[in-house]
């Protein structure tokens, strides 16, 4: 029996030329496809991870001290009987540690509508005249405070303490101002660290919480540091430690 063989048409020529460039088209085509898909990787990640700064930015109003922010993981130890150097009756120790918490610290401000009657710098301090303003955080650190100091008030003399010695009526006035401060202060943050309950004897539920629990913090001293470094430093104008609420 034979066999006939027939010749395999060759690539060359006008067909084959076509064949090749469209291939060439192709594979070009499917390499700036995935570098398009790479370049995209690429942009999402770097836009979905950001710096500290670019975080608080993004997640706060404006303040100056927003550069100061730093994030760090802390753990709380927050039993019922965990002792720390902010708690107890008070002692020496105890009104030092608080008094160093809310700082008296006044800061320069700029770009607010005149219409207010802002208190600002004199001439020979800030030749703008700048406004004078603070920290929320100080503030509210200074009314839980002073309502901590309310509480303790027939155990220690704080007989210079301007708000705690006013009238009985504005007493109540400033306890009340921090006590709204403070609400608004955390139903603002919310923060929604789970905690977890556990089994405990004794109690009149058979349980207890577990307050024990990380949580991811702005960097306290840091902020303070920044505040120290930037305040406005002139008797007339540094904010009393105990100034009503």
């Amino acid at each position: 029996m034979r066999f006939s063989y027939a010749r395999v048409p060759s690539m060359g020529g006008e067909r084959g030329r076509e064949t090749v460039f469209y291939s060439m088209y192709a594979y070009g085509w499917l390499a700036s496809l995935l570098i398009w898909i790479i370049s995209m990787i690429w942009y999402r990640g770097k836009i979905n991870t950001c710096s500290n700064i670019d975080c608080a930015v993004k997640l706060s109003v404006y303040s100056p001290m927003i550069e100061a922010v730093r994030y760090h993981d802390v753990h709380f130890e927050n039993s019922l009987n965990h002792s720390s150097p902010y708690s107890g009756f008070p002692t020496v120790e105890t009104e030092e540690a608080w008094d160093n918490l809310h700082i008296g610290i006044k800061l320069r401000a700029l770009n607010k509508s005149e219409e207010e009657p802002w208190k600002r710098l004199p001439s020979s301090i800030s030749p703008s005249q700048d406004i004078v303003g603070g920290f929320e955080v100080f503030h509210q650190l200074y009314c839980l405070d002073l309502i901590r100091q309310f509480v303790y008030r027939d155990y220690w003399d704080y007989s210079e303490n301007r708000a705690l010695n006013a009238t009985r009526e504005m007493v109540w006035v400033y306890i009340d101002q921090c006590i709204q401060t403070l609400r608004l202060a955390l139903t603002c943050h919310g923060d929604t660290t789970p905690y977890l309950m556990r089994y405990k004897n004794g109690t009149r539920t058979g349980e207890e919480p577990d307050f024990d629990t990380t949580h991811r913090c702005r960097d306290f001293d840091s902020l303070t540091r920044w505040a120290k470094a930037h305040s406005i430093r002139n008797p007339e104008f540094e904010e009393a430690k105990n100034h009503p609420a």
